[in-house]
C-alpha cells in the first residue's frame, strides 16, 4: 500500500509521505470564478492534461506559460512620464550647451570689438584739438549690447579714461561724435528743416524784440531731439526757440555762426524770438532731428 502510493505521487512530480491528507480547496480568491472549472482546465492557464488521462504517466510536470495581464494604466502613465522627463532633460542639456557656446563666442567678439573701438577712440582723442566736445550717443551694438541701456552710452563706456576721456555736452557751436569705428567726426542732424524763408539773401529776417514763425518740412513727434540753427547776426544777443509747448534759450554771436542744442518737444512749426533792439538775425537753416556722424 505504501509503495503504491509513493509511486503514484512520484509520477505526479510531487513526493508526499503516505497518509498525507489531500488539501481541501479553500475559498476562491476575490475576483476569480467560484464555480467548477471545465474538466482538465485550470482557470487563467492553457489546457493541461488531467492526471490519469494516460498522458502524464512517466512525465514530470513542468510550469506552463500563463498569459500575463496587461500592466495597470497607472504604471503606463508613470512610464510615459519618466520617458518624457528624460527626453526633456536631454533636450535642455543640449540647448544649454548650444547657448553657452553662443554666449562664449559673443563675449569674445564683444571684447575684441570693444578693444578695437576703445584703442581707436583714445588715439583720436590724443590728436583732437583743444575744446573738442561731444554729444552723448550709444556705442555700437557689437561693443555693448543695446539691451544694456543706459550703460551702453558713450559717457558710461569712456568713464574709465578719466581726465583723458571725451567731454560730453548738451549744447555747443561745433559738437562732434564718435562714428561706429571710434573715429571723431562732425555732427550732422538727420531730420526735417524749415521751409525756405521769403527774404532773398536772408531767408527769415528777425528783428530784435520780434518773433518769426517758420514751418517745418515735416512734423516732429514729442520726443528727444537735437536742433541746429545756422544764422547771420548783426550783434551779440540771446534768442528763444519754441517747438510746440517747449522753449529753449541759446546765445547769438555777431557774424556767421551755428548752434546745436538738445531739445524735448514736437510739432510742425518753430518760432524764433530775438532779444534786444537794433539787432537783426537772418536764418534759413533750422533743423530738428537726430545727431548722426557727418560722412
Amino acid at each position: 500500500m505504501y509503495k503504491s502510493q509513493a509511486r503514484t505521487t512520484a509520477s505526479a512530480g510531487i513526493a508526499q509521505p503516505a497518509g498525507t491528507v489531500p488539501r481541501q480547496p479553500g475559498p476562491s480568491p476575490a475576483g476569480e470564478p467560484t464555480g467548477p472549472a471545465p474538466s482538465g482546465a485550470v482557470p487563467g492557464s492553457a489546457s493541461v492534461p488531467a492526471a490519469g488521462d494516460g498522458h502524464s504517466f512517466g512525465l514530470a510536470r513542468h510550469p506552463v506559460a500563463v498569459d500575463a495581464d496587461p500592466p495597470p494604466p497607472a504604471l503606463l502613465t508613470r512610464h510615459r512620464e519618466t520617458v518624457s522627463t528624460g527626453l526633456a532633460v536631454a533636450l535642455l542639456a543640449g540647448a544649454l550647451g548650444t547657448a553657452w557656446t553662443t554666449a562664449r563666442y559673443g563675449d569674445e567678439w564683444a571684447v575684441k570689438s570693444g578693444r578695437t573701438y576703445l584703442e581707436t577712440a583714445r588715439a583720436e582723442l590724443a590728436a583732437a584739438p583743444p575744446g573738442t566736445v561731444f554729444f552723448d550717443q550709444p556705442v555700437p551694438g557689437d561693443v555693448v549690447p543695446v539691451l544694456s541701456a543706459p550703460y551702453n552710452r558713450q559717457s558710461a563706456f569712456f568713464r574709465a579714461l578719466g581726465q583723458d576721456g571725451p567731454v560730453f555736452v548738451t549744447e555747443a557751436e561745433a559738437p562732434s561724435l564718435f562714428d561706429g569705428g571710434g573715429r571723431i567726426v562732425p555732427v550732422r542732424i538727420d531730420g526735417p528743416a524749415v521751409l525756405p524763408g521769403p527774404e532773398d539773401g536772408c531767408g527769415y529776417k528777425i528783428a530784435g524784440g520780434r518773433t518769426v514763425r517758420m514751418p517745418l518740412a515735416g512734423p516732429r513727434d514729442d520726443w528727444f531731439w537735437v536742433v541746429r540753427i545756422g544764422y547771420l547776426s548783426s550783434a551779440d544777443t540771446t534768442a528763444t526757440f519754441r517747438l510746440g509747448a517747449d522753449t529753449r534759450q541759446f546765445p547769438i554771436k555777431q557774424g556767421l555762426h551755428q548752434y546745436y542744442f538738445e531739445f524735448t518737444g514736437g510739432g510742425d512749426l518753430v518760432e524764433l524770438t530775438v532779444e534786444g533792439h537794433g539787432v537783426t538775425v537772418c536764418t534759413n537753416e533750422v533743423t530738428v532731428g537726430t545727431p548722426v556722424p557727418q560722412q
